[in-house]
């Protein structure tokens, strides 16, 4: 299955790099691009739908799978998707 958006060049923070690895990295990115946008609230899930329509900021964040939660951000332009922990958002 194809992604539903463009991630551009996929960055990952030391802390989140050190705290989920390169696998973790690869499937919090290959979730937040097929739309499993993880522990966010339902209209949240909707707002990251209409992003994708209209180009906009995406959003995802993932928790309880490790001691703390990590983020993941498409920026509006599609250039850079960044994985980060809730403490470096």
């Amino acid at each position: 299955m194809e992604p539903l958006f463009e991630i551009g060049k996929v960055i990952a923070t030391p802390g989140a790099l050190e705290m989920i690895g390169d696998y973790g990295v690869i499937y919090v990115v290959n979730c937040h691009a097929h739309s499993n946008y993880g522990n966010v609230s339902d209209t949240d899930k909707k707002l990251n739908d209409w992003a994708i329509e209209h180009g906009e900021r995406i959003v995802s964040t993932y928790s309880g799978i490790w001691e703390k939660s990590v983020f993941v951000v498409t920026e509006r332009d599609r250039s850079v998707t960044t994985v980060l922990l809730a403490e470096e958002y």
